[in-house]
């Protein structure tokens, strides 16, 4: 007979953990359905295209910015001025390289004038611009 009665408590416990674990399912489930309901997003509802420009946006911003902070500035060598502008946009050297070459072209605010063994970052007057 006491065997039976250690089978049957085991059964029981058992019985009760698995009641357990089904209430602590249903729990997280209603979790989930609230948070779906509360109208939190798993992804951005934004398209690449938002997200490239938003990109875009902060890259140009941070070239003008390094334009800003270090005119006046030598640099020896074009790669050394390309480097350290891609690593204040924190964006690859080919890019700042094109954003360098945007902002610095004819008729904008910077140039970069070549000194022969070093490079200069100098503004342009508003008369140039």
């Amino acid at each position: 007979m006491r065997l039976s009665e250690r089978e049957k408590e085991r059964e029981k416990k058992a019985d009760e953990l698995k009641e357990a674990q089904e209430r602590a399912l249903k729990e997280a489930h209603k979790r989930e359905i609230q948070k779906a309901l509360d109208g939190s997003k798993a992804v951005e509802d934004i398209s690449s295209e938002e997200r490239f420009y938003n990109r875009s946006v902060k890259i140009r911003k941070g070239i003008m910015g390094f334009l800003v902070d270090n005119e006046d500035k030598s640099y020896e060598s074009l790669g050394d001025l390309e480097a350290q502008a891609a690593n204040a946009a924190k964006c690859s050297m080919v890019t700042a390289r094109r954003w360098l070459y945007q902002f610095t072209r004819e008729g904008k605010p910077f140039q970069i004038v070549d000194k022969g063994n070093f490079y200069i970052i100098r503004g342009r007057s508003l008369s140039q611009v």
